[in-house]
């Protein structure tokens, strides 16, 4: 089957769709769709473009429309989470993490990005030492280095952020300095 029977039987059908309808969701006239169809477009240069919008307008696999390999419908966002969740076994609460994630704004996710960053360098520098503490440590820390802070990037400490003796701790290219003690 070639791309212009492929897009013939998903309008009539998948869709169930007739040209005319077909054709306003694309934006192009009814006589755009049957020239497609009869493989007799006259400017081809306006065939990729229209694949492409094809695909975005009706959730279609690319791959199936271009190639007739693989499922005629993509998978959504919503199917490839289930399906990673799954694979992978990161369970009911990552699965959920990562839906929350993708629905944050810009700002939320920089913020998010922050605290998970200082966490993965507490833990990386304490191996076994993860807790609810931990969690603490590293939204403090997202928070005191997000952009327009008092305190300087990479230093922390309430009060203190030199890393001296007496504040909480300092993280630097070369670990996360804790109280007194040092873990490189």
């Amino acid at each position: 089957m070639e791309i212009y029977e492929r897009i013939r039987h998903l309008r009539k059908s998948v869709l169930k769709l007739p040209q005319k309808e077909f054709g306003a969701r694309l934006g192009v006239s009814r006589s755009v769709i049957a020239n497609i169809e009869l493989n007799v477009l006259a400017r081809p240069g306006q065939k990729e473009p229209l694949y492409k919008l094809i695909c975005k307008e009706f959730n279609i696999n690319q791959k199936w429309l271009m190639t007739g390999e693989g499922s005629i419908l993509s998978e959504t966002m919503d199917d490839f989470i289930t399906r990673f969740a799954a694979e992978t076994g990161v369970g009911f609460y990552i699965e959920g993490l990562i839906r929350c994630y993708l629905n944050l704004n810009e700002e939320q996710r920089q913020v998010f990005d922050s605290v998970l960053k200082a966490l993965a360098e507490l833990w990386n520098a304490a191996p076994g030492e993860a807790d609810a503490v931990s969690v603490e440590k590293a939204i403090d820390m997202a928070i005191k280095s997000k952009p327009g802070s008092s305190e300087p990037d990479g230093s922390f400490g309430p009060g203190n952020s030199s890393g001296e003796p007496g504040s909480n701790y300092e993280v630097t290219d070369k670990g996360v300095a804790y109280g007194a003690a040092n873990y490189d």
